[in-house]
């Protein structure tokens, strides 16, 4: 008979903490900013607060982009130098 009793006061609770845990999921989706826009819309993005990208793929390809525009620029004042001349 404790058993039972153990056994359905355990079950009781998990149920209850089930419950819980789905209104504070769906709170929390409710909170979520959402904003739907029409595709091919041109749009504008203002960052308010700044984030770490850490070591990212986004934050590598970057780096990668911005590294081939400084080569393309010294590149192109290297044509322009005299021979001989330094930087």
């Amino acid at each position: 008979m404790k058993d039972m009793i153990k056994h359905g006061a355990g079950k009781g609770i998990n149920n209850a903490l089930d419950k819980y845990a789905d209104f504070y999921i769906k709170r929390a989706e409710q909170l979520q900013p959402v904003i739907q826009v029409a595709a091919g819309r041109q749009v504008d993005i203002v960052f308010t607060e700044g984030i770490s990208m850490g070591e990212s793929l986004y934050r590598q390809a970057l780096g990668r982009s911005n590294d081939q525009g400084r080569y393309h620029d010294i590149a192109a004042v290297q044509q322009y130098q005299e021979p001989g001349e330094q930087p």
